[in-house]
């Protein structure tokens, strides 16, 4: 009897396994609603919606954005930092996108280890919204069915970025970089207007961080600049081939922003009102003047 008991839960236990078992299976190859294998992989080139990076709306406040890659690589195209050396260029930790040209085009396109060279009309950029104060613009990026120098893949790039007024051509009619200086009774014309406005900690000022001047005949004014006030003053002029400190305070020097180029670059109106100060084979001489510089903040 105990026997025969035994082998009826043996059969049961049997049974049960074998419909579990069964159950299991057929978890595994009944289609999902969206029609891939359960716990299987993605189809290539598929990219989920919530990957689809959304467009951004309002004014731009900083270079960079997210684009979206479709094709034989996908998913969303993070650029987060600003490559000025050379072509200017949106970078990411998947790669970069390069902006040059007139009117301004996509020329090449790094993405996952892929390599893009690209002839002006593959890729469109629309310039939209602009941020004068920020010295940035919404671009439109476009570029369908582009393949990579090898051949290997075929990928579609879409989206909006904020890239530098300048490399988008849209910063307007600013005046050009120059001006005019006078010396006593000598208007000298400015050629060479350069502020870089960079601070140095090892230094409680910098004595030549603006230069203006010009070469017919050779001349220059060197001022300095404060970080912490931000106060620009005279330190020196060059006449010639020689040279004299000016002092502390001689002048009154204004500036202004004119427009913006790029977060890190601006046209500056530079006003100067220096009621004496010597110059090397003039004596000491009033120096007036207005001048367009360009500023570097970076």
């Amino acid at each position: 009897m105990d026997s025969a008991l035994r082998s009826v839960s043996v059969l049961a236990m049997a049974f049960v396994g074998v419909v579990l078992l069964t159950l299991a299976m057929a978890t595994l190859i009944l289609p999902s609603t969206s029609g891939v294998v359960s716990g299987g992989p993605s189809p290539a080139g598929a990219s989920p919606s919530d990957d689809t990076p959304s467009i951004p709306t309002g004014r731009p406040t900083a270079e960079g954005g997210t684009l979206a890659v479709s094709g034989d690589r996908a998913g969303p195209f993070l650029l987060d930092r600003v490559d000025e050396d050379g072509r200017y260029s949106l970078l990411g930790s998947d790669g970069r996108v390069a902006f040059d040209g007139d009117p301004v085009s996509v020329p090449q396109v790094a993405f996952e280890g892929l390599n893009f060279i690209l002839d002006p009309g593959e890729c469109s950029v629309v310039a939209g919204e602009q941020n004068p104060d920020a010295g940035v613009a919404w671009a439109d990026v476009t570029c369908d069915g582009i393949s990579d120098v090898r051949g290997t893949a075929t990928i579609s790039i879409s989206g909006r970025v904020g890239v530098a007024m300048g490399v988008l051509g849209v910063v307007g009619n600013l005046p050009t970089v120059g001006g005019s200086v006078t010396f006593g009774d000598r208007t000298m014309e400015a050629t060479i207007a350069r502020f870089v406005a960079v601070p140095r900690p090892s230094l409680a000022g910098d004595d030549d961080a603006m230069q203006i001047g010009g070469t017919d005949p050779f001349w220059s004014l060197s001022i300095g600049w404060d970080p912490e006030s931000d106060l620009l003053d005279l330190t020196g002029v060059s006449y010639g081939t020689e040279s004299l400190d000016a002092p502390p305070g001689a002048c009154d020097i204004g500036r202004r922003v004119v427009g913006r180029y790029s977060p890190r670059h601006a046209l500056v109106e530079v006003t100067l009102d220096c009621p004496s100060v010597g110059v090397p084979g003039l004596g000491s001489v009033p120096i007036r003047g207005t001048v367009m510089v360009d500023q570097f903040n970076d």
